[in-house]
């Protein structure tokens, strides 16, 4: 109906009285999932929300808004309420993710005022893949009944935490986990800028190109906007896992390139880093004499799939440069 939350109802109340009288009894009764519908109907705001997005900003961290999987919109500088409270309910097209998030820039912001080293690696706090991290959490540890949104706020908060602390995951699991939180190895930027610096055309990743000339020539390595830059590049990547694989292959790169400092990619067309994995996936089914799909590939351990790249990766370079190179 067009008059929304003031429609009357026969009994003479609005819409939103009774979503405001449902939401308290719903509360009451700790029914989770039914407060937090109630609250995104209403387009309700958490509380002092400002104050944590500016600790977030503060911290050097980016943050994004927005649906898993569909658009995100980036908040870069301090808003007003009202500010935050039309980008969220503009942008966010699940109506228990558009109160989830809120829940959630409130324990990021908290989190990272006391304990920073819990985001180390990760640049951009994008909330959406939080909440996705968190659903994926919640699938792993046998927990596929209860729903992330059906939770107390103070459960919501101990996942959090866990998500970015527990290193007790299986293989793929922990990609899934690092891929949806967008964290990155120490010194990773680093090394995709000596990796860039030893092409012609630089790489691409699901048809994203990033350029090797104007970007290490226009930027330096330890700048913000060139880090910005790779990350932009790398959130064209939709599968978290495979992004968790794509940062593995560009240190696979690194290290070979750091350990035979003759060798360059001569090719003059961009490294597609897709077709790196796809060989080192071809490789892993030669081996395992059977055709799987790349989700396997994701079960093994990094050890594992770091021998099948490194083995591609050096087909690649030796395709074009001398034969004696060092991997070990």
């Amino acid at each position: 109906n067009r008059e929304g939350n003031h429609f009357t109802l026969p009994d003479g109340t609005t819409a939103k009285e009774r979503l405001e009288r449902l939401s308290r009894q719903a509360g009451a009764l700790r029914h989770w999932s039914v407060v937090r519908y109630c609250s995104s109907i209403l387009q309700k705001l958490v509380d002092s929300i400002s104050p944590y997005i500016t600790s977030i900003l503060v911290s050097g961290k980016q943050i994004t808004v927005g649906t898993y999987g569909h658009k995100e919109v980036a908040i870069d500088h301090p808003r007003t309420p009202k500010e935050i409270h039309e980008l969220l309910y503009d942008v966010i097209r699940e109506p228990y993710d558009a109160v989830l998030q809120q829940e959630i820039i409130l324990y990021v912001g908290r989190l990272i005022s006391t304990t920073p080293h819990l985001f180390d690696g990760i640049v951009k706090i994008r909330v959406g893949s939080f909440v996705e991290a968190m659903k994926f959490y919640l699938s792993f540890k046998n927990e596929k009944q209860t729903t992330l949104e059906s939770l107390a706020p103070s459960q919501v908060r101990r996942v959090l935490y866990k998500v970015l602390t527990d290193t007790d995951l299986e293989p793929r699991e922990r990609r899934l986990i690092e891929g949806a939180l967008g964290r990155t190895p120490k010194h990773f930027y680093d090394k995709v800028w000596v990796v860039l610096g030893r092409t012609h055309a630089g790489l691409t990743v699901c048809g994203q190109h990033m350029a090797s000339g104007p970007t290490i020539t226009m930027m330096s390595q330890n700048e913000l906007n060139f880090i910005t830059k790779v990350e932009n590049f790398l959130c064209q990547i939709s599968s978290p896992e495979y992004r968790a694989m794509v940062v593995e292959l560009l240190i696979i790169i690194h290290v070979i390139l750091e350990r035979n400092p003759e060798l360059v990619f001569k090719d003059l067309t961009p490294v597609d880093l897709d077709q790196l994995i796809k060989g080192a996936v071809n490789r892993y089914n030669t081996d395992r004499e059977e055709m799987v799909g790349i989700a396997d590939f994701y079960c093994e351990t990094k050890g594992q799939t770091s021998a099948y790249m490194a083995r591609t990766v050096l087909d690649n370079l030796l395709h074009f440069s001398a034969p004696e190179c060092r991997i070990t």
